[in-house]
């Protein structure tokens, strides 16, 4: 019988060791994967300057977000530096998933934080119309301001308009070069 409950006693500690080892883990990866570890959301735009060192340079600097996702845009004239930062599962902070340069409009999609269109915005895009399901949504955006469109990874299709009324598709809307 005391074999039996040190055996239990011994596979008791055992998990707990492992998960505990496996959360050290996962807080390590969000570190390596952010660069500099979990922010707070109230420090995010510091985080993003700090990333870039040409940010004393940025024109402009757009920012979007929805629950879990924010964007940041900044435009130097000639190409703008973009970062993506994603809420983090523990703590109610934020970590980077990804930054860019971009010279042109792109798209950075994953299933964690949706699709994520960026544009200097040249064209003087408006709206953006985005069809989920048969179900139509309009995104308004800033002309003056360099483009972020956040949608959900698996949407049928978006459309772009611009000021002056013109419609671009997905692919004509990435295949614009400044």
């Amino acid at each position: 019988m005391k074999k039996k409950t040190k055996n239990i006693t011994f596979i008791i500690v055992l998990i707990i060791v492992v998960v505990v080892i496996n959360l050290f883990m996962l807080y390590g990866r969000l570190w390596a994967r952010g660069g500099f570890g979990e922010t707070k959301k109230e420090n995010l735009a510091e985080k993003f300057l700090e990333t870039f060192p040409e940010s004393r340079n940025f024109i402009k600097i757009s920012t979007v977000e929805n629950d879990t996702t924010i964007v940041y845009l900044g435009i130097t004239g000639t190409c703008g530096n973009c970062a993506i930062f994603q809420k983090s599962a523990i703590l109610n902070r934020w970590f980077v998933a990804e930054t860019s340069t971009i010279i042109r409009a792109e798209l950075c999609d994953s299933p964690t934080w949706g699709r994520v269109y960026l544009a200097m915005n040249k064209q003087n895009i408006v709206k953006a119309v985005v069809e989920k399901d048969g179900n139509l949504s309009e995104i308004e955006i800033d002309p003056a301001q360099p483009l972020i469109v956040i949608t959900d990874y698996d949407i049928d299709s978006i459309t772009f308009f611009t000021e002056s009324g013109e419609e671009l598709s997905e692919k004509e809307f990435l295949n614009t070069v400044y």
